[in-house]
């Protein structure tokens, strides 16, 4: 191997050689700055992810919910077929007549129960 030497003449530059008051306290500040931001990086992309996962689920949980009401209103139309007039009254259900609907403007209505004499 052989030793290469090289020579520099470099100009001595005050600037460059001395230490100012603020550099230290800049230099700290900066890689406080640094660190901040990089957790704040890391911060932001771990909850976009946990984002799309949750999004994910909720998506699979919906399809899955979405099933089953499907089944529930299925179940429902197939006992409805059932219920027919005359299972109405084995059951002892019976037409309902002379029916009287009433409609108040007044938000409280007043109602007095029919004397019977009993």
């Amino acid at each position: 191997m052989k030793n290469i030497s090289i020579s520099i003449s470099a100009k001595h530059i005050p600037a460059l050689s001395c230490e100012y008051s603020l550099e230290h306290t800049l230099l700290r500040a900066s890689a406080g700055l640094f660190i901040a931001l990089v957790c704040a990086y890391v911060y932001f992309v771990t909850a976009s992810v946990f984002h799309v996962m949750g999004s994910g689920e909720a998506h699979t949980e919906i399809k899955r919910l979405s099933g089953v009401v499907a089944s529930l209103e299925q179940s429902f139309f197939e006992k409805t077929e059932l219920v027919t007039r005359e299972r109405g009254g084995d059951l002892g259900l019976v037409p309902v007549a002379k029916t009287t609907y009433v409609q108040s403007q007044n938000a409280v209505v007043g109602v007095t129960p029919r004397q019977t004499g009993i």
